[in-house]
């Protein structure tokens, strides 16, 4: 983590950033934080490259709020020609991490929200959680607003020559296991 002269926080390669400094001031107070990760696994077979994010924490009562975009490319395959391609990717986001330890005292703090009976209490609803080390780990939430800045159906664009072209078959050479069915049609 460094900061350059306007006071901009940078993470490069990193998604974890410590913010006990922020949550020490008064409500309102805001940081800029300048994200670049050149590589970054979004599951298994998706890897997103050269992310950059502009955000801005903004200190709330009950924790830190995140405003700010995502861009960069993910490689995906084409639904139609099944080649791959570089999918650009642009996001704006706004998300909430609460605060689960108090940084004067080290005391933990009940959530303001409590679930309700309907709700699990494991449901991720309730949003993200600054650790006990007053870290936020921003990389589930990223993760989460790249896939949904993804295309349901991908596409490579314009040029896409489509799906490959499947020769066709001349009557000649049919199955021979429908020879029977054959004849019936030659008989009507």
């Amino acid at each position: 983590m460094a900061t350059d002269r306007t006071g901009a926080i940078k993470l490069i390669n990193d998604t974890r950033l410590n913010v006990a400094s922020l949550l020490m001031e008064d409500v309102g107070s805001i940081r800029e934080l300048e994200l670049t990760l050149t590589s970054f696994p979004l599951d298994e077979e998706l890897v997103a490259s050269s992310v950059l994010g502009q955000f801005r924490l903004t200190r709330l009562r009950s924790g830190v709020l995140v405003t700010g975009t995502i861009s960069g490319d993910v490689e995906l395959e084409c639904s139609r020609c099944l080649e791959l391609y570089d999918q650009p990717f642009t996001a704006t986001l706004t998300e909430q991490f609460r605060q689960t330890v108090d940084v004067r005292s080290g005391s933990g703090i009940t959530s303001a929200r409590k679930p309700s009976d309907d709700q699990d209490e494991d449901d991720d609803e309730l949003g993200f959680e600054i650790d006990d080390a007053h870290e936020m780990d921003l990389t589930e939430m990223l993760r989460q607003n790249i896939l949904l800045a993804l295309p349901m159906r991908p596409d490579c664009g314009e040029r896409c020559p489509g799906p490959p072209e499947i020769p066709n078959e001349s009557e000649a050479q049919s199955d021979s296991r429908f020879a029977a069915l054959e004849q019936l049609l030659d008989d009507v």
